[in-house]
C-alpha cells in the first residue's frame, strides 16, 4: 500500500513539473534593479532614453530558462567586470531596440573620478534573436573553428551569447576592444 501511494504522489509530483517550471519562469524576477548602480541606471536612461536595458523578461521563456539554470540570477544584460586592468566600476551592458526593427548595442560602462560614466559602443546590429551578457575571467581563449593560436587575456572578458546559437568575447587588450567568436 506504501509503494502504490509513493508512486501516485510521484506520477502527480511529474506531471505537475511542467507547470511549475512555466510559472517558475514567469514568476523569477531578475537582479538588474539590485546590480545596476543609481549613478550608471540613471545615465543611461539621460544617454539612451530611447534604447531599454535587456531584462530576463525581455527575452523568451526557454531562453529565460536556460539562463536561470546557467546563472542563477543575476542581469542577462549587464556584466560587471574589470576589463581594462585598472580599478574601478567597469560594466559590459547590453541595451535593445524593438522598433523600428529590433537591435542591439553593447557598450563599455565606466565611471571617472568625478563619479560619472563615460560610454564607449563596442557593438552595434540588428538582430533576430536577443543576446545576453556575462562576465568571464581573465585566460586563453580559442576561436571557435580552432584556427589560429588561442587569445591570452589579461582582464576579464564580456561574453555575448545569444543562447543555442553563439559566443563572442569581447576583451580590451592595448586601449580597445577585440573580440573572438568562442562558439557558433
Amino acid at each position: 500500500m506504501a509503494m502504490k501511494m509513493r508512486q501516485t504522489c510521484l506520477r502527480a509530483l511529474l506531471a505537475m513539473l511542467p507547470c511549475l517550471a512555466s510559472a517558475t519562469t514567469g514568476a523569477v524576477a531578475d537582479d538588474c534593479d539590485a546590480v545596476t548602480p543609481k549613478e550608471l541606471a540613471s545615465a543611461l536612461a539621460s544617454r539612451y532614453a530611447d534604447w531599454k536595458p535587456l531584462r530576463l523578461s525581455d527575452l523568451p521563456e526557454d531562453d529565460q530558462a536556460l539562463w536561470l539554470k546557467v546563472h542563477g540570477t543575476g542581469c542577462p544584460g549587464l556584466a560587471r567586470g574589470n576589463f581594462t586592468g585598472t580599478h574601478g566600476l567597469q560594466f559590459g551592458v547590453l541595451l535593445w531596440q524593438e522598433e523600428p526593427r529590433r537591435q542591439l548595442q553593447l557598450l563599455f560602462a565606466e565611471q571617472d573620478a568625478t563619479g560619472h560614466y563615460r560610454f564607449t559602443r563596442i557593438l552595434y546590429q540588428r538582430v533576430d534573436r536577443l543576446s545576453v551578457v556575462f562576465v568571464s575571467p581573465p585566460g586563453h581563449y580559442r576561436r571557435h573553428d580552432h584556427r589560429g593560436a588561442p587569445v591570452h587575456v589579461t582582464s576579464d572578458a564580456i561574453i555575448m551569447e545569444t543562447i543555442e546559437a553563439g559566443t563572442t568575447a569581447f576583451y580590451m587588450t592595448r586601449g580597445k576592444f577585440r573580440t573572438i567568436a568562442i562558439s557558433d
